[in-house]
């Protein structure tokens, strides 16, 4: 699937400017947004993301989230370290709508999570399917994706350490008017713990 999108990147010179799959604003390339969530393991997930959009179809994310966890929880990972804080970069290109009137994009990010002394880099990369549909009051517009997606996977504790891929889905929804948007964000992996995480992330145009 990933190497099919590479070859459309290849033969699209020219990508749409107003339409990226993180697109927040029809204006306005910049945003900002914070989200809230839990995961599998009823930790509390906290977070922010800045980002924005380029005129090639680029569109660009930095998020920073910390997830506590109870003391129960705790006690299972390293040294019962209660709190996940994580670092993703990200980014998706538009390709085109194939077929019409379905958006399709390439998405990659490098994300780093700490706890204790344990250390998790991931690198995971996909393909976006989307489509924008206008609400019955035409204010508001909800854009659904589903990104499937396949990521190494390296967690170093101590002298130990642990290489596999990942392979993870994420699908989510946005509401969109005017400038300010909210949604849902869920991610599913086939490995790992925990094994799935939900958010909802609101924020609006930053620039």
């Amino acid at each position: 699937m990933t190497l099919g999108g590479a070859l459309t990147l290849c033969a699209t010179r020219a990508a749409i400017p107003q339409e990226t799959c993180r697109r927040t604003s029809l204006t306005h390339p910049g945003w900002a947004a914070f989200h809230l969530g839990r995961t599998s393991t009823s930790g509390t997930i906290v977070g922010g993301q800045f980002g924005g959009r380029f005129h090639n179809g680029v569109g660009i994310a930095s998020d920073v989230e910390i997830a506590r966890f109870t003391g129960a929880e705790a006690a299972q990972f390293n040294q019962g370290y209660s709190d996940l804080w994580t670092l993703r970069i990200g980014g998706a290109y538009f390709l085109r709508q194939v077929p019409p009137p379905v958006a399709v994009c390439l998405t990659a990010s490098i994300e780093y999570e700490r706890l204790g002394d344990l250390r998790i880099l991931s690198i995971p990369a996909g393909v976006a399917f989307g489509e924008e549909l206008t609400l019955s009051s035409g204010a508001w517009h909800a854009v659904p994706l589903l990104e499937p997606r396949i990521a190494f996977w390296r967690g170093s504790v101590r002298d130990f350490t642990s290489v596999r891929p990942v392979f993870s889905v994420r699908g989510s929804t946005m509401f969109r008017s005017g400038d300010l948007f909210v949604g849902p964000i869920v991610d599913w992996a086939a490995t790992g713990y925990p094994r799935w995480t939900a958010r909802v992330r609101f924020g609006g145009t930053a620039f």
